[in-house]
């Protein structure tokens, strides 16, 4: 079977041959029978033309049993045409034309039996290929759907011709929105026309790309920075499109931003504090030199007593910088302001904090000493607000920035030294407190300014850019 396989394609000219041969013999060797019976002649001439005609679309069906069952019933047929212009033996023209029939009918059932096994196994086959595929396919749409990443796949001029449903997550645009729209549509008209020239230039080069950063906006017109790797299509058409996958690294950048900004400020604090401690010194040093030329008791005592201060000042010191020893060594992260605010309140020993409108799940990027932030803002109202009764922290939403006051009922701050209470050794004690909570807040990009009314209680602001607040749902795991 397979060597009449290997060789199929043979079989007609094989068959041609053998006719023709037989063709000329048979009427070689029978003398004609005059007259003929046209009406046999037909019929018999319609079958055999009949089952020629069947055989050329059998042998393409590439079934060799199949094929050899139909020429020996051809043979068959052949001699039972033959029979009707010649005189032959009986043997022919009965036992070996029915032979031929018979065992031609046994063939083909052979054929039919085999081919439909081979169809049986095909469908088979192809059923477990169509199964393998659709598992297959739904690993790879699972993957797709499920993963962080945003793929995306363009075209030569930067039209989206798919992007993933994660697009909703990043951009909070559904995939049917951006398909056919173009993919600078989504940088903002500051950055466009440079990310536009390194598209370009990429594609011309037929290039991959890798960690390319690029702002996006989102449709509520926050700009996140997205970082990109990209891959030329260069199958089938290979149109010079691109199949890219994006990835949201604002919190990243933010993040390295801060740390880059916290470095500053931990060697100004460092610089701070080293200048301070050494001034104290300097005065503790020469006090006790001048107090070892005084000769009476009264001069000593009062000259113990400076160096007393001054060492007082250092331990100050000491002790103040150890509370903000950590500003910048943990990297800015998602806080929550009303819990913040609690502990805060907790830290200053006060039941005098109440949080008020907007902090429900209100989240601010900041570093983890915000709390810090927050405790110096509250000790400074009950320290210097006089008889203040009640403090509250509300936040509301001030155009893209979150503004977030912190508001007593104090006596006030004078309207002259509304700023000059942020400056280094500003009031008494060290002077570091607001100092120290602005360069605490700046490292994520955070400003505060006293708005309150003297007279009235003051009140603190913190202008959180936009970035850095969000509101998150209460079920947020």
């Amino acid at each position: 079977m397979q060597i009449l396989r290997k060789h199929h394609h043979h079989i007609p000219w094989f068959l041609l041959a053998v006719g023709a041969i037989t063709t000329i013999l048979w009427f070689l060797v029978f003398p004609l029978k005059l007259p003929f019976d046209m009406q046999d002649v037909l019929i018999e001439g319609l079958i055999l033309c009949t089952f020629i005609s069947a055989y050329y679309y059998v042998h393409r069906l590439q079934i060799p049993l199949l094929e050899a069952g139909f020429g020996i019933l051809i043979f068959g047929y052949l001699i039972d045409f033959f029979d009707e212009f010649t005189k032959e033996p009986d043997i022919l023209n009965t036992q070996i034309e029915g032979a031929l029939k018979i065992i031609g009918v046994i063939v083909i059932v052979a054929g039919l039996s085999y081919a439909n096994k081979q169809y049986s196994r095909y469908i088979a086959e192809a059923e477990e290929r169509e199964r393998k595929l659709a598992e297959t396919g739904a690993m790879y749409r699972d993957l797709v759907e499920n993963i962080f990443d945003v793929l995306c796949e363009t075209d030569a001029a930067g039209t989206i011709r798919y992007v993933s449903p994660q697009v909703e997550t990043l951009l909070d645009y559904r995939p049917d929105d951006l398909v056919g729209t173009s993919m600078y549509e989504l940088i903002p008209e500051a950055n466009r026309a440079g990310a536009v020239d390194d598209f370009i230039r990429v594609r011309q080069e037929g290039a991959s790309f890798q960690l390319a950063e690029h702002p996006l906006a989102r449709r509520d017109g926050k700009i996140i920075v997205a970082q990109m790797n990209g891959t030329p299509i260069i199958q089938g058409t290979g149109d010079g499109g691109y199949r890219m996958v994006c990835r949201d690294i604002t919190g990243k950048r933010q993040a390295e931003d801060a740390l880059r900004l916290a470095n500053r400020k931990l060697n100004l604090l460092s610089s701070i504090t080293r200048h301070d401690v050494l001034n104290q010194l300097t005065v503790l040093l020469g006090y006790m030199e001048i107090m070892s030329g005084a000769e009476d008791a009264p001069e000593r005592v009062l000259y113990l007593k400076k160096m007393n201060t001054a060492a007082l000042s250092i331990r100050q010191l000491i002790e103040f910088t150890k509370d903000y020893q950590d500003i910048g060594v943990h990297a800015p992260d998602w806080q929550n302001c009303a819990q913040t605010v609690k502990s805060a309140a907790k830290m200053a020993g006060t039941n005098l904090v109440a949080g008020g409108d907007g902090l429900e799940n209100l989240e601010v990027f900041a570093d983890p000493l915000m709390e810090k932030v927050l405790y110096t803002l509250f000790e400074n109202a009950l320290r210097h607000g006089g008889a203040v009764t009640k403090i509250a922290v509300n936040a509301r939403v001030h155009g893209d920035r979150c503004i977030l006051s912190v508001t007593d009922d104090g006596k006030g701050i004078p309207a002259a030294e509304k700023e000059l209470i942020f400056h280094r050794q500003y009031g008494v004690n060290t002077g570091y407190g607001l100092f120290l909570a602005r360069e605490v807040l700046s490292i994520t990009g955070i400003s505060i300014s006293e708005t309150g009314t003297e007279g009235e209680g003051a009140s603190f602001e913190l202008n959180i850019p936009p970035g850095t607040w969000r509101y998150e749902s209460a079920d947020r795991i």
